[in-house]
């Protein structure tokens, strides 16, 4: 199976031409007993708040780009967020309601670390008509 058939097999080269594509803007943390994640996604489907809270530990951010499209509704979200005040990056392994699995990452702008197993809620701010 190819995963890569939308870019021809090239990822690097070519983009995917649905546009399923968003920026993600992440706080993830804890104090080891009780943490969070909070953060906006904005790309082509709209943009989106989500927020959620459960275990953590550490503290960090980024601002990463990420394959896909959001998903709305509740989900139990494992999330490292982080970086080195240059580079970043954020992983996010997630389960919705309806048994859906996803693992989404993406590369950008981080500082400091931080992780959080946590029940998520994404809801749209606002949802493009054209998408």
């Amino acid at each position: 199976m190819n995963t890569y058939l939308y870019a021809q097999a090239n990822p690097l080269r070519y983009i995917d031409p649905l546009g399923l594509w968003y920026f993600d803007i992440n706080s993830t943390g804890g104090s080891g007993t009780w943490g969070g994640t909070a953060g906006l996604q904005i790309g082509p489907a709209g943009v989106y708040w989500y927020a959620g809270a459960g275990t953590g530990l550490g503290a960090g951010g980024s601002v990463t780009y990420n394959t896909g499209d959001p998903s709305t509704g509740w989900s139990n979200n494992l999330t490292v967020s982080g970086g080195d005040g240059t580079l970043g990056g954020q992983l996010t392994d997630s389960t919705d309601t309806n048994g859906g699995v996803t693992l989404s990452g993406g590369g950008g702008w981080g500082l400091g670390w931080g992780t959080a197993d946590a029940i998520t809620y994404t809801h749209p701010i606002w949802q493009s008509s054209c998408h």
